[in-house]
């Protein structure tokens, strides 16, 4: 008996291997359908030794984004069970596309490939080991069916797998349309070099062409006539035909970040700050006269996005200068005026978004000092808005003609230590407050116009980059608000915000 023990174990043993295999059956050959992927998992990095089925996508959208349920332990299939530290995965889904531009991303940790034509092409292919990367491929479709693979595999701790797939909005149309009546053109592209047209917005009034425009705010989309694109990386091309009368005008253009202007329809250019920085204005005094094709160029580089335009009267008041700055907790304000101007007085003026100006003080031409030849003035607003105050000069001649300065801006606190966002509300009935480094005892309060507190939230201690979320009451009416952030008692950064 003894000769025929080690046979008998070794047909013992493929009795159990046979039986092992049976529980979780055979490795499905065949494609998912209807948005649903079918998944064949391995109890290995090279997809053998097969361990069950799992299905991703729902029958609305094929997009997914997987870590099967931890870091360690076993995971489960409709019928075994593997290793989460060490595996691999086979999905397949056949789908129907119209014709049409796609961007398909696929993410992993760790290592991924994607076919479109059943594994025959890996249009990316990163089998490698890797923290959670995205890739992405963009490509013209024709209609009809796409056998879609994607295998992944997981080598110890963290594990994630995810696809995502958009159709690319596509547009047409003329992109060299002048606006008219004060209202500008603005053709609008994805990334900063003018690269893919998304569509056209509109901005300026039948009043006036001044604008200034955050784009509706950062990590936002913009919505053109045709399609929208994220506003971190896109650039715009403003167009408008213009009527002038001949005189003296001064022109003033700013942006985060680059900007540049023309009068020529772009063969040159009178102010060109084209780089990445925060918000700066430029301005330059011409003589206009008739038609102008006015081209205004920005582009955003990731981060806050603002441009803005304004044009006025140069003459008869002779302004060489306006300035400011912050000295604690007040706006100070000083400009000069040319030895013939022929001013009456100054209106000073504040806004809270540099579009809605309101009086703020009268500085009369008798209270200026001549220094060197000039007549010098100053303000000081003892009060001024939390955040930014936008502050303009309009000033009176002694013939009541009114022309109006360029609009500066002065930053009384710190924006950019803590980000609150977003400005302005409609749908939405929370704020967000992202801190630039690690803060205790944060405190968040919102108060109305007349400074009474209706919302105080102590968020604890915070890392850099946290992002906390303040709900707001259902029953606050529509209004400006004060956002306050304070750290260890600490004040850090004051905001307004309009609840639409």
């Amino acid at each position: 008996m003894r000769k025929f023990f080690p046979l008998f174990l070794t047909v013992i043993t493929l009795i159990c291997w046979k039986k092992t295999v049976s529980q979780c059956g055979s490795a499905p050959t065949g494609y998912g359908t209807n948005n649903v992927w079918i998944g064949a998992v391995y109890n290995n990095e090279n997809f053998t030794t097969y361990r069950g089925t799992i299905y991703e996508g729902t029958a609305a959208s094929p997009n997914f984004d997987e870590s099967f349920g931890g870091t360690t332990g076993n995971g489960t299939t409709n019928s075994c069970t593997f290793s989460r530290e060490t595996f691999s995965v086979r999905f397949r889904l056949r789908k129907n596309f119209d014709a049409g531009r796609y961007q398909f991303t696929i993410g992993a940790d760790d290592g991924v490939r994607f076919s479109l034509d059943g594994g025959t092409n890996w249009v990316i292919n990163q089998l490698q080991d890797q923290s959670y990367t995205t890739f992405t491929y963009t490509v013209d479709l024709t209609a009809g069916n796409k056998d879609m693979v994607i295998e992944y595999y997981e080598h110890t701790e963290d594990n994630r797998v995810s696809f995502n797939v958009v159709k690319i909005c596509t547009v047409s149309g003329s992109q060299t349309v002048y606006g008219t009546n004060n209202t500008w053109i603005g053709y609008v592209y994805e990334g900063i070099n003018f690269d893919t047209f998304k569509g056209r917005i509109n901005t300026g009034n039948a009043v006036s062409p001044f604008f200034n425009t955050d784009f509706g705010g950062s990590y936002v989309y913009i919505n053109t006539d045709q399609c929208s694109t994220y506003t971190e990386n896109f650039s715009v091309r403003f167009r408008l035909r213009q009527q002038f009368d001949e005189r003296w005008y001064v022109i003033t253009v700013g942006g985060d970040d680059g900007y540049r202007l023309s009068l020529d329809g772009g063969s040159t250019w009178i102010i060109q700050n084209w780089a990445d920085h925060s918000y700066v204005y430029s301005s330059r005094t011409v003589k206009l006269s008739g038609y102008v094709n006015m081209v205004l160029e920005y582009y955003e580089r990731g981060g806050e996005n603002t441009v803005s335009f304004d044009i006025g009267n140069s003459l008869p008041i002779y302004l060489l200068n306006f300035e400011g700055w912050p000295r604690d907790g007040t706006a100070n304000l000083q400009w000069s005026t040319s030895p013939e101007s022929t001013e009456k007085q100054f209106v000073v003026q504040r806004s809270y978004d540099g579009s809605r100006f309101g009086d703020l003080a009268t500085v009369n031409a008798s209270e200026g000092a001549w220094i060197s030849g000039n007549r010098n003035y100053k303000y000081t607003d003892p009060n001024p808005l939390p955040g930014n105050s936008w502050y303009r000069l309009k000033m009176v001649d002694e013939d009541a003609s009114i022309v109006y300065s360029k609009i500066i801006p002065i930053q009384t606190l710190d924006s950019r230590a803590i980000r609150i966002y977003p400005t302005l509300l409609q749908q939405s009935r929370q704020v967000f407050v992202q801190a630039d480094q690690p803060r205790n005892n944060l405190l968040v309060t919102i108060c109305n116009s007349n400074g009474q507190k209706l919302v105080q939230r102590n968020t604890g201690t915070v890392s850099r980059g946290q992002t906390s979320t303040i709900p707001l009451p259902g029953t606050l009416p529509t209004g400006i608000y004060i956002v306050q952030v304070s750290s260890d008692g600490q004040l850090l950064k004051k905001q307004l915000i309009q609840i639409h």
